[in-house]
This record gives structure tokens, sequence and C-alpha cells, in this order.
């Protein structure tokens, strides 16, 4: 997954693909009608990155204040991003200005992550923006495939694009991701910051996955792979000696308590009412010792981390999308037994749109560990990954935890199905 290797030739497939993420022709002519701020017709590369960081600063504060202007913010961003790109062949070589240091591959990286997340996040507002984000992303995936590369991007970029294409390899390539993180896993097994790390972005994928399946309806699936996270995660056994880290543990319980909670309201929807009633036994099993491995010994359902974040959801996201008949709850409802969970369940509050925001929820999350930048970005130079810009050059474009905030406003449009 890193984008560096000390293979032979691996220098030159790197450089092969900086080249090809530069072609200007990879972008969509993109009509536009509004502006935030008025746009120069020349920047300089470092004045670019500045301009996009104010402009992310905006959004923000638009966002905050609730008042529908963040769109235009990332219209401009759409542009800057395209500006960036097309003066990027020619300003990356040795006689470049003292602006080089801006042409970089994680500087092209981190632009094409934010201009096809504006593209996303800005679709409400602009016509055709989503459609605009698959189409630069088909060919981004083309161009990347036929250079067998995809999975050279930092992870945050490769599975943007993934979820953009939502073909019928999105699952096997979201597998073929953890089947990478494993092996990786295996081999640093002493590290215990990268073991923590790797794990994390293994609980993001299978968020991803559950989504994409829920989306498809494939209860079925979601129901075996569910089982296969519930076997292997390490809630069955706090004691293992093998599983030391007293976070990685509690990380597991957030996982199996998701993917109890998900499976019991799966089940729920499909029918299948001894299944709900068999997971939702799971649920209390795993409540109970994330109560005994806690400090607050709060064995309370009602406020367990699963059913607070399913709260939150139908507080502020309608059941189905453009229905304005069943609107989102006007106060959190009481979950502390199954029959609660059915009643939701019965009034249509527990669809597959909130168990997808479910979902992103859970990974925007993890995503923040700490509080700190995203941890699907791959800069582990140091010994604390997370504490660290991805490049020196990029301290001013700390966009991450921008483009995090958007997106926890937007649950809805992570997985990029609407």
């Amino acid at each position: 997954m890193s984008t560096s290797s000390n293979k032979p030739g691996a220098i030159d497939i790197e450089a092969s693909i900086v080249t090809a993420l530069a072609d200007p022709n990879l972008l969509v002519l993109i009509p536009h009608t509004e502006r935030k701020v008025a746009l120069p017709s020349h920047l300089s590369a470092s004045s670019i990155v500045l301009q996009i960081n104010h402009l992310l600063s905006l959004a923000y504060n638009d966002i905050l204040a609730d008042n529908n202007q963040a769109f235009l913010a990332f219209l401009n961003i759409v542009d800057l991003t395209k500006l960036y790109l097309s003066n990027y062949t020619a300003n990356s070589s040795a006689n470049a200005d003292t602006d080089i240091s801006i042409y970089n591959k994680t500087t092209l990286f981190s632009i094409w992550e934010i201009r096809l997340s504006s593209l996303i996040l800005s679709n409400n507002f602009a016509n055709n923006h989503l459609k605009f984000a698959r189409e630069e992303s088909k060919r981004l995936s083309i161009l990347l495939n036929d250079k067998n590369s995809l999975f050279l991007l930092p992870l945050n970029l490769s599975i943007l694009i993934l979820r953009l294409n939502h073909s019928f390899d999105f699952i096997k390539s979201l597998y073929d991701i953890i089947w990478q993180l494993r092996f990786t896993l295996s081999n640093n097994l002493d590290n215990q910051n990268l073991s923590l790390i790797d794990h994390l972005k293994i609980h993001i994928i299978s968020y991803n996955i559950a989504a994409d399946l829920i989306l498809k309806r494939d209860y079925l699936t979601f129901i075996s792979f569910s089982n296969s996270i519930l076997n292997y995660s390490n809630f069955k056994s706090l004691d293992n000696k093998h599983n030391n880290d007293e976070n990685l543990t509690n990380y597991e319980l957030k996982l199996s308590s998701n993917f109890a909670l998900l499976s019991t309201l799966i089940s729920f929807i499909h029918g299948d009412y001894d299944n709900a009633e068999y997971y939702f036994n799971k649920l209390l099993s795993i409540n109970s010792l994330q109560s005994s491995s806690s400090s607050q010994n709060n064995s309370n359902l009602d406020s367990n981390y699963s059913i607070l974040s399913l709260k939150k959801i139908l507080l502020k996201y309608n059941p189905i999308l453009d229905n304005d008949i069943i609107k989102p709850l006007k106060s959190p409802p009481t979950i502390s037994s199954i029959d609660n969970l059915l009643e939701l369940h019965k009034k249509t509050r527990i669809t597959g749109r909130i168990l997808c925001c479910f979902c992103a929820l859970a990974e925007l999350d993890l995503r923040t560990f700490n509080n700190h930048i995203d941890i699907l970005k791959n800069d582990q130079s140091s010994t604390h990954p997370l504490l660290t810009p991805d490049s020196d050059q990029l301290k001013s474009l700390d966009y991450s935890q921008f483009l995090t905030a958007f997106w926890k406003q937007n649950l809805n449009k992570l997985y990029t199905f609407e």
C-alpha cells in the first residue's frame, strides 16, 4: 500500500504513475456558474496550495454555520486542482522555479483526493458533479489498472477511486487490500504502532464492504461476512496472550459491537427474527465485555457505543432519500431491548440508507483516531505516524481534518451512493 518501495524498478514504476496522474486529459470539462472568490489566471504552486487550504477553511466555517455556502468553495477548489494538474508536468522538472517542492507525488495524490471529494460534496448544488467525479475516477482506474498500480497509491485515494467506480470488482479489490494489510501485519508483529494502524485500516475497509453489500441488498453475504468478523475479533478472548494491546482490544470490541447491531437490524429487514435475536444476544455479550474493560463499568445497552451511533443517525437523516413523509426523529429513542429495535424497524426507521450512514460514521470515527490526521494516509516515517503531516511541503495543506469534518456532516455521501 505504500507509495514507495526498495524493489528494483520501483522508482521507475512510481515515476510512471506520477506522470500518468498529472495528465490533464484525465479531467472532465466542468461548467461553472458561481464563485466563492475570484481566481487569478496564473498562480504559483504554493499559492494554489494555500488557496485550497483557505477555501477548505471557508467551507468548513460555512458548514458549521449551516448556511449552504460551502459548495461555492468546493467549486473554486475544483478549479484550483485543475490548475495544479495542468501545470504539473511543465513545473515538476529540474528547471522549475522555487515551487518545485510543491510539485511532487505526495501533493499530487492529495490534490486528486481533494478534487474528487469536492466534486462529490458539491453535487447537491451543482448538477452532475457526482457524475463528473465518477467519470474522472473511471479514467483513473483504467489508467492505473493498465499499469497494475492502483494499490501503489495511498489507501485513502485508492478506496475513493474504487468507491466511485462501484464495479463488480469493488469488494474483491477491498478483499485484496485486506489480504495485503494482513500480510504486512504478519511481518510487523513487533511494531505495536504499525500493528494498530493496520488493524484499524482493516476495520475501515470492513465498513466499506458492509455498506456495499447493504446497498446491493445482498443480506446473506453480509451475514456471512459479519460472522467472519465476529469470529475473528478479539472480543471472544480478552485474555488471549497475544492480545496485550488494550487500545486494539477496545477497537475490536467496537467493531464486533457494530457488526452485531448491524446483523440484528439486517436480520429484521430480511425477515429472519430468530437470527435477529441471535445477533442481539451477541450484542449484549459484547456490551458486557466493553463495560468490564472500561473504567465506567456501565452495562446499560442504551448508552452502548453502537446504539448511541444509531441514535445520532436517526436524529439527522431521513430513512428514505427524497422522502419527507418519514422525517428524522425529533428526540432520541430509548433502545434497551430487542423490542425497541423491532419497533423502529416496523416504523420504517431502519433502512439501507440509515445502515450505510451508520457504517460511514463508524469509519470516520476510526479515520480520526486520537483526533489526528486521517489514518488512511500512508506516512509512516515517524515513530507514531498519526502525529505527522504528509510531508514537509504540505504542512500548509492539512486538509484531512477538513474533509473528515465535511463527511461527518454528510454521512450519506461518503460511499458515493447519492
